[in-house]
């Protein structure tokens, strides 16, 4: 198993290079493998041909499974060629599951695909992967299924799975840094929006899991929201039509809002 790994700063520094660079790679025949709880940051400040994965899942059919779950990932800097990226790349025959994960590829330019999930083989299932926060910066090209892009609609109904998964930031604090804990000052759609596993009880800083878990390496705590401002009509006044439309001012850290007249 893999656990509790801060990675990140990998890769080639010089520009006009080609080559892979992958955070975790996965290549067994005969176990059942566990990637949990890890902070995979790479390609930031980089500009290259390089391709960047932050998992890359090459595993064979010997293996009994390859469970994926709790794992915050981050994909940055500039491709100048036609080299892709990924957070998770799945090429092996081994069966694959993956819940509560927060894949952001932040990386742009060039010819190749800058997505989250990418699967290039049949031993992808339906209900493989759920529960997972995924972004990038084309939503169109947000997952790879056999050599192809889909936005999130088209790869749930492909797939049949990631019916609980969204295309939203994950708003990491500072993924550059390779600090892949979430920014408690503002709202994330990682928060409460996981579903409990009993293999892994706790997160990336030995914290207790909730039973509503916060996808992604850390189980975090939102800060209070502050109260919001309203702007028309102003409070208290008065001669206000039975129907008609309020406006504020949001509330950093606030997901929703409940009206009450």
């Amino acid at each position: 198993s893999g656990a509790r790994n801060r990675i990140h700063s990998v890769g080639p520094a010089m520009k006009n290079v080609t080559g892979l660079v992958r955070g975790i790679y996965l290549d067994t025949f005969i176990d059942s493998v566990l990637i949990a709880n890890n902070m995979i940051s790479i390609g930031f400040g980089d500009t290259n041909d390089v391709r960047y994965d932050g998992i890359y899942d090459a595993s064979m059919a010997g293996a009994l499974r390859v469970f994926v779950g709790y794992n915050s990932v981050s994909i940055g800097g500039t491709s100048m060629g036609i080299a892709g990226s990924s957070g998770i790349n799945h090429t092996g025959m081994s069966p694959i599951r993956l819940r509560n994960n927060a894949f952001s590829n932040l990386r742009g330019g060039g010819g190749g695909f800058h997505q989250t999930l990418v699967n290039g083989t049949p031993s992808w299932f339906p209900g493989s992967s759920d529960n997972n926060v995924l972004y990038n910066l084309n939503s169109a090209q947000l997952t790879g299924w056999l050599g192809g892009p889909m936005n999130l609609a088209t790869w749930v109904s492909t797939t049949l799975g990631d019916f609980q998964s969204v295309n939203a930031d994950p708003k990491f604090v500072n993924p550059p840094a390779g600090d892949l804990h979430i920014d408690s000052t503002v709202y994330s759609p990682a928060d409460n929006a996981g579903t409990s596993l009993l293999t892994v009880a706790d997160d990336f800083d030995s914290q207790f899991r909730a039973p509503a878990p916060d996808i992604g390496a850390d189980e975090y705590t939102i800060a209070s929201p502050g109260s919001f401002t309203l702007l028309q009509p102003a409070d208290d006044a008065a001669n206000q039509p039975v129907s008609g439309t309020l406006t504020w001012a949001p509330s950093a850290a606030a997901g929703s809002y409940d009206l009450y007249l």
